[in-house]
C-alpha cells in the first residue's frame, strides 16, 4: 500500500442485510419490534440489531410509551487502512482491526395533548455506546515506527442519559409554535470519568406565522451550552455556550412562483467548538485554547421555484 494516498485502498467492499417488523394493537396497547441483520464487507462479519416499543394510552390525549434499540457503525475505509506518512494512519498499519461502534438505548416517554391545539412531551433516555472510533497517540513503540502520528483505534465505551421536554401548539389558523429543552451527561471508561466536552444544555424554539395569505415567516433559535474538559497536560479548558437565531421567509408570487430567503445566524453570533483530535495550541479569537470555529457568521440564501 502507498503511503500517503489511497489509489491501492480495497475500496470493493459489499453490505447487505436485511429487516423483520412486527407491529399491532390491542385495545389500548400498541407494539412494534424489529431485528436487523446487516453484513459488512470491511470486516466480514454479520451483526444482529433489535428494536422495540410499546405505548399504553392512559386516557384519552395521554400516553406513556417504552422504547428499546441497538445500532452501529462500521469502520470505514479511511479509519482501517489510509496512510498519510508522520500525520495519520489507519488502524491496519499497527496490526489491528477495528470493531464497529454500537449503541444501545432505552427511552420512556410521556405525550400529552392540552386542549385541541396544544401538547407536550417529557422523555428520559439512558444509552451505552461501545467501541467508539476516534484517533489517538502512538504507544511508545507505534511512535518509534511511526513518528508522532495518530493512529485510529477502538477508544472505549461511553454512557449517556438526560431528559428532554417539548410543546408544540397551533392556536391559530395562521400561528404555530414549538419549544424543547434538553439536558444530559455521561461518563466514559471503566473509572467513570465525566465525558469531556459534552454541552449539558440544548435547546430550540421557533414559530411560523402567515401574516398575509401570501407571506409566512418562521423564526427560530438554537442554544447550545458551554463545554468542558482538559487539555494535554491536563488544564482545564471551556468552550463558551451560544445562541443562533435564524429565519425563513417565503413569498407566494403568482399561483405557480414563490421566492424564499434563509438567513442564518441574524444576529451574527461568533461561536466555536472544542478542537476534539489535537487538544493543542490557542486560538484567542475566540477566547481560549482548543477551539475551533463554529461556522459562519451572518448567511443569506435565496430561491425561486416555479410549478410548471
Amino acid at each position: 500500500m502507498y503511503e500517503g494516498s489511497i489509489r491501492r485502498l480495497p475500496l470493493d467492499m459489499d453490505d447487505y442485510g436485511g429487516y423483520l417488523q412486527l407491529d399491532g394493537k390491542s385495545g389500548r396497547l400498541g407494539y412494534v419490534a424489529g431485528l436487523r441483520y446487516s453484513h459488512l464487507g470491511i470486516s466480514e462479519d454479520g451483526y444482529l440489531t433489535p428494536r422495540a416499543g410499546v405505548t399504553l394510552r392512559v386516557r384519552p390525549g395521554s400516553s406513556l410509551k417504552l422504547l428499546y434499540g441497538e445500532a452501529f457503525r462500521g469502520a470505514g475505509p479511511q479509519e482501517q487502512y489510509y496512510r498519510v506518512a508522520g500525520i495519520i494512519y489507519g488502524a491496519e498499519r499497527v496490526g489491528i482491526s477495528l470493531k464497529p461502534e454500537r449503541i444501545r438505548t432505552y427511552e420512556l416517554g410521556l405525550d400529552q395533548s392540552v386542549g385541541k391545539r396544544h401538547s407536550f412531551r417529557i422523555n428520559g433516555f439512558y444509552t451505552e455506546v461501545f467501541d467508539l472510533i476516534g484517533r489517538r497517540e502512538g504507544t511508545p513503540a507505534e511512535t518509534d515506527q511511526l513518528g508522532s502520528a495518530k493512529v485510529y483505534d477502538n477508544l472505549g465505551d461511553q454512557t449517556l442519559y438526560g431528559c428532554e421536554f417539548e410543546v408544540r401548539g397551533y392556536p391559530l389558523s395562521q400561528f404555530s409554535y414549538f419549544a424543547n429543552l434538553s439536558y444530559k451527561s455521561g461518563t466514559e471508561g471503566d473509572r467513570e470519568l465525566e465525558i469531556e466536552f459534552i454541552e449539558h444544555l440544548t435547546a430550540n424554539a421557533g414559530f411560523s406565522w402567515k401574516p398575509l395569505e401570501v407571506l409566512s415567516l418562521a423564526p427560530n433559535a438554537q442554544y447550545v451550552g458551554k463545554r468542558e474538559g482538559k487539555d494535554l497536560v491536563g488544564e482545564d479548558i471551556s468552550v463558551d455556550g451560544f445562541l443562533l437565531i435564524h429565519l425563513t421567509a417565503a413569498l407566494r408570487m403568482g399561483k405557480k412562483t414563490r421566492l424564499s430567503v434563509y438567513i442564518r445566524n441574524i444576529i451574527d453570533e461568533e461561536y466555536a467548538y472544542p478542537e476534539m483530535i489535537r487538544r493543542r495550541g490557542v486560538s484567542t479569537r475566540y477566547g481560549g485554547p482548543m477551539t475551533i470555529p463554529g461556522g459562519a457568521g451572518r448567511s443569506i440564501y435565496a430561491g425561486i421555484s416555479r410549478d410548471f
